[in-house]
């Protein structure tokens, strides 16, 4: 429903919405600080990723693309759900107020 609600699939070919948001966490978790960084570290990595599922590894010049047209609503709606649903495992006390 979700990329269907934003259409942030639409006119896209390879690089999906599910391998965007895999590229995200990658740069988040990897404290990479440019799309060159990121791009290269997942390109490395490549064969010890792929329990990751992501189809479509990106090149930096896809990533800026992705980031520019892609809506960062589809990731907010994702992570508000995921918060909904998985938010009673997290530790920090702030989140509870939030997801009341």
């Amino acid at each position: 429903m979700t990329v269907n609600h934003y259409s942030s699939d639409r006119y896209v070919k390879k690089f999906k919405t599910k391998d965007h948001l895999i590229s995200i966490l990658f740069c988040a978790f990897a404290m990479r600080r440019s799309l060159r960084e990121a791009s290269g570290a997942m390109l490395c990595l490549s064969d010890m990723t792929k329990h990751l599922q992501q189809d479509n590894i990106p090149r930096r010049s896809k990533l800026a693309d992705a980031n520019q047209l892609r809506s960062s609503e589809v990731f907010g709606y994702i992570y508000n759900q995921l918060l909904l649903k998985h938010g009673h495992f997290i530790s920090d006390s702030r989140i509870k107020d939030v997801i009341k």
